[in-house]
């Protein structure tokens, strides 16, 4: 069926819709791919977590836990999903099957698609007023309070980071965090308000903290997906102001900034990749290095920068990947651990989950010192050194007077209600695989008809 003239006409706004609708959601219409051996294992341990501080964003929690943890302290990776996967679908990036290897945590954050975001996406840009319906048709003014340090999902995921360190013994020097798209915009806002807890983070087709704090709204925020030219050029930041964004984010912090690792493809028609250059340009000057690279080279023939302090080491780096649209990139033919050739592979593709030969979940940790090279625990994130207050369920931080913000992925409508899953049996193998079915093309055509066949159903489900 063919969309009406009305319709037609805002397809410029659904190409915004395709970073809403980042991949394919999980178990509407894709047949769940076949399963290989050589597409690697996607782990059944993933447990619910239902109780973890005041949570007043009302995100889910999901926590992997390695069989075999060696004694003392170790390391934490929190990893967020992209709009419209789940916690589980993001697991195939490879991150369970690394902890397993190298003996770390890893926590999986999900949103919350009744009350915050009905396409799943975590709201780095604040809170509009129809949420979590989508504001596409509609642009709405964003409530930037929400974003502040120790308020709505931020204050949520700093609580599952209390909660692991209560239950385990979680090095408060190694406590990474990750994401793509809506979740790498995430992982940048939580790197700015809270660097005292994050070593550091990896940001796959991301956009840096702070893009849409001049109008403040909806429609800036989608302009933030684009290339900073023409009539966005205005969005584009001295990196000394791009710095500063993140410097209001947490006032009291006087530590070193967290070490950031950035992905983008080159072909991405979702979040055009001059992302990339803006992300540069905030963290290095955060970390108060200069933009030109110390290094280049390249890994898995893909373009590698790394920007080094003057002791020659490397605080922000760039993996360009060269013809590939958005997602997170695996190996699915290639161990998740090089050294071990015979354990599980590197992720499995699936929506926006691409099979593009490097395994980035490696290389992001071993970016991280999770490896046990080098000495992450001097490499950021001072763990505590701010001068505001935290606490163990819940961070207890009172909201920053800056109002910086990220941009914001936008939502479409949803039904059903918010139930936490209160037994880890409820993330099986076979819930891992089903929402991991779909397999994504990555290409503008695809990313469109995706993103209307979704406001089509929504709009079926809400006049049914």
């Amino acid at each position: 069926m063919r969309p009406s003239v009305r319709s037609a006409a805002l397809l410029p706004l659904l190409s915004f819709v395709a970073c809403v609708v980042a991949c394919s959601a999980p178990g509407d219409d894709g047949v769940p791919q076949p399963e290989s051996e050589n597409l690697g294992r996607v782990s059944a341990a993933l447990d619910a977590v239902t109780s973890f501080g005041a949570n007043a964003a009302q995100l889910k929690m999901y926590k992997h836990v390695p069989a075999k943890v060696p004694a003392g302290p170790r390391p934490l990776v929190v990893a967020l999903h992209g709009c419209t996967q789940t916690a589980a679908a993001y697991e195939a990036t490879g991150w369970s099957d690394l902890a397993d290897e190298w003996g770390f945590y890893v926590v999986y954050p999900e949103q919350n698609t009744t009350r915050n975001n009905s396409s799943g996406c975590f709201n780095w840009g604040g809170r509009w007023k129809s949420a979590p319906q989508t504001f596409v048709f509609t642009p709405e003014a964003l409530d930037l309070n929400e974003i502040a340090r120790g308020q709505g999902e931020n204050e949520s995921i700093k609580e599952m980071v209390d909660k692991m360190k209560a239950d385990y013994a979680i090095d408060d020097k190694r406590v990474f965090i990750t994401g793509l798209s809506g979740g790498g915009a995430m992982t940048a806002l939580m790197l700015a308000v809270w660097p005292d807890v994050f070593a550091g983070g990896a940001i796959f087709a991301g956009i840096p903290y702070g893009c849409a704090t001049s109008k403040k709204t909806t429609a800036e925020a989608s302009e933030c997906l684009k290339d900073y030219t023409g009539a966005d050029a205005y969005l584009s930041r001295t990196p000394q102001a791009w710095g500063d964004l993140v410097r209001a984010a947490a006032p009291s912090f006087k530590g070193s900034y967290p070490r950031v690792s950035i992905w983008h493809g080159t072909a991405d028609s979702v979040v055009n990749n001059a992302n990339m250059t803006e992300l540069v340009k905030q963290w290095t000057n955060a970390n108060g290095i200069d933009q030109t690279a110390d290094a280049n080279d390249m890994v898995e023939s893909f373009p590698h920068a790394q920007y080094k302090d003057a002791s020659g080491k490397t605080l922000v780096e760039t993996y360009t990947i060269t013809g590939q649209s958005h997602g997170t990139e695996v190996a699915p033919n290639a161990p998740v651990d090089p050294g071990q050739p015979g354990g599980a592979k590197c992720g499995k593709p699936g929506a926006y989950i691409l099979s593009a030969g490097i395994c980035s979940t490696y290389y992001a940790a071993k970016f991280f010192g999770l490896d046990g090279a080098g000495d992450p625990g001097s490499s950021g994130g001072d763990g505590g050194t701010s001068d505001a207050a935290t606490s163990g369920g819940s961070s207890g931080v009172a909201a920053s007077s800056s109002t910086s913000t990220g941009g914001v992925s936008g939502a479409g409508a949803s039904s059903g209600s918010h139930e936490l899953r209160s037994a880890p049996s409820s993330c099986s193998a076979s819930s891992v695989r089903g929402a991991n079915g779909a397999r994504g093309a990555g290409g503008a055509l695809l990313m469109l008809a995706v993103a209307w066949t979704a406001v089509r159903r929504r709009r079926a489900t809400s006049s049914s």
